[in-house]
């Protein structure tokens, strides 16, 4: 689990991509010196999940199958996006990019009006510097396929209830099709999901939370 600091994601995000000043690139580089071994983290797993990006648009001489199938996907789950609002007929979502923050480990689901009862999942939280989504990831009876179960919350909204979302998506880094998710109240829901890594993206009104790795039914 990350320990909580203080800097934001997206200060990092654009470190990364050397969007920031000579003065704000050295106090990121200062901070992350200091000892700072949440960002830290957030660096590496950025530095393993942007060359997939860049791979899409500027092929290496030689990339591995498996990297190039993931680029592509990822490049298709960041296509731009636009919707209408209330204030602006065609406004630019915001995108954020989410990250682990909770481990995967066996607990015992008991969702209300999900799947009733209870049986062995596993949890998942992810945050961006916004929001909070959980992932439920249970067997399914055949036991080949897992069944996903998730909701988005503001981050550190305490007891705040769900956010309500346009549409989900899950895409398997492999770049096969795209699922959508079917929708019960403020949960999203996929059901015979083969076990594997996938990309999980998030559309609500006004913004678009990307999800780049979730692992599913692993152990």
């Amino acid at each position: 689990m990350q320990k909580n600091c203080g800097l934001p994601f997206q200060t990092l995000l654009d470190w990364q991509e050397k969007r920031l000043t000579a003065e704000e690139s050295a106090a990121v580089e200062q901070h992350v010196a200091d000892g700072c071994a949440a960002c830290r983290e957030n660096l590496g797993w950025l530095a393993d999940v942007l060359p997939a990006l860049s791979e899409a648009v500027t092929p290496a001489p030689a990339p591995s199958a498996a990297a190039l199938a993931y680029a592509k996907g990822l490049a298709r789950l960041l296509r731009p996006v636009a919707t209408e609002t209330p204030t602006s007929p065609i406004a630019t979502v915001r995108r954020h990019l989410a990250r682990l923050v909770q481990g995967t480990g066996r607990q015992t689901l008991a969702l209300a009006g999900a799947r009733g009862g209870t049986v062995p999942a596993r949890r998942h939280v992810f945050e961006s510097d916004f929001h909070t989504i959980t992932v439920w990831d249970e067997p399914e009876e055949a036991g080949e396929t897992r069944y996903i179960i998730g909701q988005i919350y503001p981050r550190g909204g305490g007891e705040a209830a769900a956010l309500p979302f346009r549409a989900v998506t899950l895409l398997p880094t492999g770049g096969e099709a795209e699922r959508d998710a079917q929708r019960e109240g403020s949960e999203f829901h996929f059901e015979g999901v083969t076990p594997g890594v996938y990309l999980l993206r998030c559309l609500l009104e006004a913004d678009e939370i990307v999800v780049p790795q979730v692992e599913v039914g692993r152990e």
